[in-house]
């Protein structure tokens, strides 16, 4: 390269840095006098607003209408005991029984089984909490009859739909540690004395049936070891009761009286509160916002959100308004046994107490844990410009999105002297003036 030519190359990188620096000048009116006056484009500001939660007990949670039920018990350290069973009826075969042509009776054997998922399955886990501890459930049978157009839910009293006086029909044990998933019952000859004795109308006609075999609610025996809940799949095939019946005219016989979507199904759950759990609640209902957030599925509890400082931001446009949740991680060895809620779902309250979906249209607001950050962060922009418009006041809450058959929970920090262990309400907006 001759010097001639580095001169020149020296010389223009020189003034085309000074052309830059000129046009780089923040007060600059090139071309603002050519657009109308409402468009220049206004600062977007970013901010935070405190956040108060509350932890409240869970409203009433309908647990009809699901084809997986609950069933075992846990001891939660952080959260106190639950205890889940469930109710189920059962329906004729598609091909009916037909005493009449079997003769006199020579055996009849009875065999209630339920599949219960394994691990691996997309959409639900296998198990909740310490699944080595063996337990003992009870099967009792129905005196009273389930009704389609009843509204069951997790706090059902299952004692007013069998005698309490009675003995269970059957008592089984089981440790899902175990490889085998289908869990087969055998029932006493006292019971299968019902279908030796039927007449060919109850094996024949749906109502005739159900008045004489109402259904069975399956329940764990009380247990002080931490224990575990596992899932049952009513609508498997191989979730049945299974009848062989042997007559002296016929060979052996056997029938699978089927629980299918028609069947009243639905799971049941007791629950103790721990001590600590127990003063957050008392807490929250004298309004004092408590620095954690204790949520529970299976209809345990649920948060409450308010923001005391909204209206500071009356008169602004807000551009993106989200709400962040991060999980407490600090206790491991408890998550280990009793991981954090997958999904969870927003909700608001209405002025006549009532709780509707948040989006617009009534739509499903549900985020997802993000595993990586332990957080959940919802976008409620549309919600924030309500409430500063003074269409929205009473408050969102959060729950569980599948807290009708999903034991799990999630401990949220809520402290205000450390941002980094704080619920994020995080404002971006523009000041249209």
């Amino acid at each position: 390269m001759n010097i001639n030519t580095l001169i020149f190359r020296v010389a223009l990188l020189f003034f085309a840095s000074l052309f830059l620096l000129n046009s780089c000048k923040e007060d600059s009116d090139i071309g603002k006098g050519m657009l109308p006056e409402g468009d220049i484009v206004s600062v977007v500001n970013t901010d935070t607003s405190t956040v108060l939660a509350y932890t409240l007990l869970e409203d009433t949670v309908s647990t009809v209408g699901t084809s997986v039920v609950l069933a075992g018990q846990l001891n939660d350290p952080q959260f106190g005991y639950l205890k889940a069973g469930f109710l189920t009826e059962v329906t004729l075969p598609y091909v009916p029984l037909r005493p009449e042509l079997m003769g006199d009776i020579v055996s009849v054997n009875l065999n209630l089984t339920l599949k219960y998922i394994p691990n691996g399955t997309d959409t639900i886990r296998d198990f909740y909490g310490n699944r080595n501890v063996n337990q003992t459930f009870n099967v009792y049978a129905l005196t009273d009859t389930l009704r389609i157009d009843s509204s069951y839910n997790a706090n059902t009293d299952a004692t007013n739909f069998y005698d309490q006086n009675a003995q269970p029909i059957a008592t089984f044990d089981y440790n899902i540690n175990h490889n085998d998933t289908v869990l087969s019952i055998t029932l006493p000859y006292s019971y299968n004395a019902l279908f030796a004795n039927a007449d060919s109308m109850q094996m024949y006609n749906y109502s005739a049936f159900r008045n004489m075999i109402k259904g069975f609610y399956i329940t764990p025996t009380e247990n002080a070891d931490a224990g575990s809940i596992m899932y049952v799949d009513l609508l498997d095939e191989r979730s049945n009761l299974s009848l062989h019946y042997e007559g002296t005219l016929n060979d052996t016989v056997t029938k699978e009286f089927l629980i299918n979507s028609g069947c009243v199904k639905f799971s049941v759950y007791e629950k103790e509160h721990s001590q600590n759990l127990t003063q957050i609640l008392n807490n929250s209902q004298a309004e004092i916002s408590d620095s954690v957030l204790y949520i529970e599925g299976c209809g345990s509890t649920r948060g409450l959100i308010k923001f005391p400082f909204i209206e500071d931001y009356s008169g602004f446009a807000i551009v993106n308004a989200t709400l962040e949740f991060r999980a407490d991680t600090s206790n491991l060895e408890s998550i280990a046994d009793y991981p954090m809620i997958e999904e969870l779902l927003m909700l608001k309250a209405t002025e006549d107490g009532e709780v509707t979906l948040l989006g617009e249209y009534g739509s499903y607001i549900g985020v997802i844990l993000d595993t990586e950050t332990n957080t959940y962060t919802f976008d409620i922009t549309a919600y924030v410009q309500s409430v500063i418009n003074g269409e929205e006041r009473f408050g969102l809450y959060i729950a569980p999105a599948k807290t009708k058959i999903d034991p799990s929970r999630s401990i949220i920090k809520n402290n205000y002297d450390d941002i980094t262990d704080n619920i994020i309400l995080r404002i971006s907006y523009v000041n249209p003036n």
